[in-house]
Order: C-alpha cells, then structure tokens, then sequence
C-alpha cells in the first residue's frame, strides 16, 4: 500500500493507493476487468510517438493474441471479430446474467443508448464486464504467463526481492546491473543485454529516479546524483471515481454463503466478481475536440453502510456518515472521468528506496474546469437514467444528506456538484503516465516508442506507466497487448 498526498482538489484526506507485489502485479488484486480502450486513445498515441505500429489497427493483433475470450453471457452484446480465442488469458462473463444486470441495459434502452460490446470499436453505450475469469477464478498475469514456465532453464523467478536501484555508468549512460535485496542480503545482477523495469506506475520511476534518471532538480533537493535529467513521475493521471448512492424499494436477498460457495465451484455466481451488477456503460459527455472516444464510465453496485467504511476508505467520518444517513441498504452508482485532462505526479519522499514515494494525483487542477465539469454530466447522466422507466418502477429516488463541507451549496445545483464531486472522488486505480512515451524528451516524454529509456543505454520499462495519455478503460489488457507488442520488437532484434 502507498499512502497518497492530499491532492489539493478540494478533499485533503489521503488515499491508499495499493499495488500487487507478487508474481502477476496489480493483476493479483484488482477487479480483473478486460477494457481494451478506445481507437482513439491508440491512433493519437502513434501520432504522439510518431510511430504508425502503435495505431488501433495495428495493435489489435496484439489484443487478440493475449485474449482467450469465451462468450459465457448470451444477453451480452459482442462482437466476436475483434476478440481473440486461443490466447492466454481466459476472459469471460460473470454468469448467471441478473435482474441488476439487464435493468442497467434496459436503461440504457429508455435513453435511446446503444447496447455494445465495449471491447469493440464501437464502445459507446451499455454492456457487460468481461473479466479474468475461469472456472470461476481470476486470472492473473503470473499464474498464466510465468508459473507454467518456472521449470525452464533460461528463466529465473526470485521472490521475496526488492529492487533499489539500476546502476547506470555515468560516462558512457548504459545501464550495466540491478542492486536489490533478498533476505536482509543485497545482491548485483549484471545484464547481458538490457535491463527491463516492470515495476509499474508507481515502482518504475521510483526506480528510475533512485538511479539518477529523473527531474534534475528534484534529484538534486534530495540528494541524489543526476544521470539523465528526465521528466519521470512528472505526467502521472488516474480515472478520479465517485459514487452516488439511491434509496430503492428493492430488497437485495442475501444469499446463504452455502449457495455461493456451491455456485463458485461450478464457475458462477456473485463470488466470482466485484459486483453484483455486470452492467457497464462508456459515454461521451460534454464534447471538447473532435475525439468521439468515450469520456465517462458508469457501473452501479449494491451499496451497503460499514463501520469499517471511515478507517477503510481514510475518509472524514463525517462524511462518510453523512452520505449514508439512511443506513438501510442502498442502490449506487460509481461513475469516473475516464479522459482526464489534469495531470499529477509522484515524487521520491527521500533517498531510502524503502520509503513510499509521494503520489499527488491533483484531480480536477486543469485550468479550465473541465475535468470536473466532465465528471458533472456524467453525474447528470446517472440522474437520467435513474428517471427511466427501468429504475423508477424499482422507486429509485436520491436520499443522501447535504456533505457537510459543501452545505453552504444549494443542495443539487450545479455548485453543490461541483463540491461533492471534489470531496468525494478517490482514485480508480487506473494509473498511467509516470515514463510516458514520446518523440523526444524535449516534450516531456521518458521512453520512444520502442520504450528505450531516452539517453540512457540498455534500458527499457514496459508496464502502464509508459502511457502518454490515459486509456478509457481498466488499464490491465492494454498493458497486456504493451507487452505482447514489445516482446516480439524484442525477439526481432535479438534473435
């Protein structure tokens, strides 16, 4: 777990920000959904790198060849011609299909929205989650690319070790070893050929800037000798989430954990995913440019007060208490900005590569307010469709008291939104941008578009961080088809 810093957007509580550390990353631990992103977020990274492989068209081999999708839901609307079927990751729906499930879709209906498969490049409207899943199991990246594999002779896994820092000649900028800890020992691994960081949005440029490579005079505040003056950690962005709780007159039946455990085992039932509801929708609100690609992302979910809730979510209990004063269980919504024009950025806190880093998302900081207005229609949007037919038959109505920081706002106009919004966005963890890539690093880019660290020999990192602009969607399969794509420009240079 890293701790981040207040985010100056109008809410100063400080978010965990957690990360997997285990063989499969962040894949161990987070919701597993399958989101490929949008044309657009891949056709405007070719024309930032200046490089045409990297264009939708020609990445979505890669997408295909890490997918082995199974269409497990036949109310799901898919299209089968842009989905793979004999690559490594299973993905699949949640099944059985449920009543939360298709009163999102019919919604969806109401408002004249397509049904789509999202992972096809007409992503706009509502769906259904695909998911790491088989036989009613998440699949993550370590079980299904490296363990099956452990036995081979040119591969070795350690566990268990903590990277501190890539020795990188000062002279001749090449990057020579990797110096990290196993068992209270320190160890140096020379490379042969190059070094590639892997360590994520986070781990990745902590790396980079313990080594030297980073803002010249960050570095130098803290103590360290500069090797490559860098912008690394300087264009961080996440998806900022809020949720929207409704009183309805549904009664959410808990089921006997016999049942569940009974349904896990033949693959289904609600203990195979994060939320009841496997509706999903992707949005174009309050239009800038010519980008169609989708700007908000709506799920709705079982809502439910905890006591635990405050300590959880390091939240005001005021609050937290607040948004639940009808402590009866509740329909919600979460909704997220998933194109985000604010950047943030993450900062060494000192020279100790045990320290947590400094994360400082600065949600909702563009100067044009446009982020927060985004996030404003997409709640607007909810209200919509909490109007329809489909959920006002269930007697869906908004309950919540005033939060308190914002009393001092009309309650539902604009002002208050605007507030609630602030106060209540934490992050989705959908990170992206901290070793972004691009032409040259005069623009503020880490990597080029084979993500060669830029001036330093030897050097790769291939994870989400590399991302020049955020994904409009969950950011595991497009770091899937990263990988997939530079390991073949790998193996076509070497072997």
């Amino acid at each position: 777990m890293v701790s981040q810093k207040p985010d100056g957007s109008g809410n100063n509580e400080t978010n965990r920000y957690p990360r997997g550390k285990g063989v499969g990353g962040s894949s161990l631990i987070n919701p597993a959904i399958c989101t490929k992103g949008n044309p657009e977020n891949y056709n405007n990274w070719a024309e930032i790198t200046n490089d045409l492989t990297w264009t939708y068209n020609n990445v979505l081999k890669y997408f295909k060849k890490a997918e082995n999708f199974h269409w497990t839901d036949q109310y799901a609307p898919v299209n089968m011609k842009y989905h793979g079927t004999k690559g490594m990751m299973t993905i699949q729906h949640s099944v059985p299909h449920n009543f939360l499930t298709q009163t999102f879709l019919d919604a969806n209906i109401d408002l004249k929205m397509n049904l789509t498969d999202y992972n096809s490049p007409s992503q706009l409207g509502g769906s259904v989650f695909q998911i790491f899943l088989k036989d009613g199991k998440r699949e993550d990246t370590g079980s299904v690319y490296i363990t099956p594999f452990l036995k081979r002779r040119n591969l070795r896994v350690l566990t268990n070790s903590f990277v501190t820092k890539i020795e990188i000649n000062s002279l001749n900028k090449t990057a020579s070893s990797v110096i990290f800890t196993n068992s209270g020992r320190t160890f140096r691994v020379k490379a042969k050929k190059e070094i590639i960081l892997s360590a994520g949005v986070v781990g990745s440029p902590q790396i980079l800037m313990l080594s030297g490579v980073g803002p010249h005079k960050h570095l130098r505040e803290i103590g360290i000798d500069v090797i490559k003056n860098l912008e690394v950690g300087s264009s961080f962005v996440d998806h900022p989430l809020v949720m929207l709780g409704f009183k309805s007159n549904m009664t959410i039946t808990e089921e006997p954990i016999q049942k569940k455990v009974a349904d896990l085992c033949q693959g289904k039932g609600s203990l195979t995913s994060f939320t009841i509801s496997q509706g999903v929708g992707f949005y174009r609100v309050n239009p800038y440019g010519n980008n169609k690609a989708p700007n908000v992302e709506v799920f709705p979910l079982v809502l439910k007060y905890s006591q635990s809730g405050p300590g959880l979510y390091e939240s005001d209990t005021d609050i937290y208490q607040a948004y639940f004063a009808d402590r009866d269980q509740q329909m919600g919504f979460y909704f997220s900005n998933i194109a985000p024009i604010s950047r943030g950025t993450i900062r060494l806190k000192n020279k100790d590569p045990f320290e947590y880093p400094l994360i400082n998302p600065k949600f909702f900081s563009d100067v044009n307010n446009t982020d927060i207005e985004v996030s404003y229609k997409g709640l607007e949007l909810i209200f919509n469709m909490i109007n329809t037919p489909s959920y006002q038959k269930l007697g869906f109505k908004y309950v919540a008291n005033p939060l308190p920081p914002c009393e001092s706002f009309t309650k539902s106009s604009r002002e208050y939104w605007y507030c609630y919004i602030r106060y209540m966005a934490a992050p989705f963890y959908h990170g992206t941008g901290t070793c972004s890539m691009g032409k040259n690093h005069e623009n503020g880019a880490v990597v080029d578009s084979k993500l060669k660290v830029f001036g330093i020999n030897k050097l790769r990192v291939v994870d989400a961080s590399i991302f020049p602009t955020p994904i409009a969607g969950h950011t595991e399969m497009p770091v899937l088809m990263v990988a997939e794509k530079i390991s073949d420009e790998i193996k076509a240079y070497y072997l």
